[in-house]
């Protein structure tokens, strides 16, 4: 299994507890070591390392290391992302795991050297904030689509109808029960003179 190793070196007063750690463990060539012991042993290859420079609560936005090695997932160049500890994708527990979904639909994974964090990306998650967080950013994509099909079809001044593939903007969302239930909300909401005949 080929994967990329990604390095984010930031301050120990960055993290939310940097009594946790000892001293030189957030030094870039700490997570290395600790990432190439960690694959040997499993049998994997460490084939690029990306070291970014900052704190782990910056923006996606600025991690351009980060988007380089979600692109060599989007490739497949690699299966997967490696860090030494979940904290240097990200500080929040909800980033990290939207960081997980987006790798996910990418056809990846992201997987912590870590011996106390080797499992927690697995399912079922075993951690109930975590299994929380999880559940609404695996339906946020759905619901948020739906919602975005109703709303057009309402400026559009028509209702959604099941089957109608002319007038269902989101064919793979126009059977399901949140739409269903949208349709008839939006069918009493929309004046009688906007809806169009079929």
């Amino acid at each position: 299994m080929k994967l990329v190793a990604y390095v984010r070196a930031g301050a120990a007063e960055a993290l939310a507890d940097p009594l946790a750690y000892v001293e030189g463990d957030l030094e870039p060539a700490r997570q290395q070591r600790a990432m190439s012991r960690w694959a040997s042993k499993r049998k994997m290859r460490i084939v690029e390392v990306v070291i970014e420079s900052g704190r782990s609560d910056d923006a996606i936005e600025d991690r351009i290391g980060l988007a380089h090695a979600l692109e060599m997932i989007a490739d497949r160049a690699v299966a997967g992302v490696l860090v030494a500890r979940l904290d240097r994708l990200a500080a929040d527990i909800v980033v990290q795991e939207l960081l997980r979904a987006h790798v996910h639909r990418l056809g990846g994974e992201i997987l912590s050297a870590a011996a106390d964090e080797e499992t927690i990306f697995a399912e079922p998650c075993g951690d109930e904030a975590r299994a929380l967080i999880r559940r609404v950013v695996e339906k946020t994509p759905e619901i948020d689509g739906a919602l975005r099909s109703v709303r057009a079809l309402y400026r559009r001044g028509r209702t959604p109808i099941p089957g109608d593939r002319e007038g269902a903007l989101l064919a793979d969302l126009d059977a399901t029960p949140f739409v269903r239930i949208a349709e008839n909300v939006v069918r009493n909401a929309i004046p009688t003179s906007m809806r169009r005949r079929h």
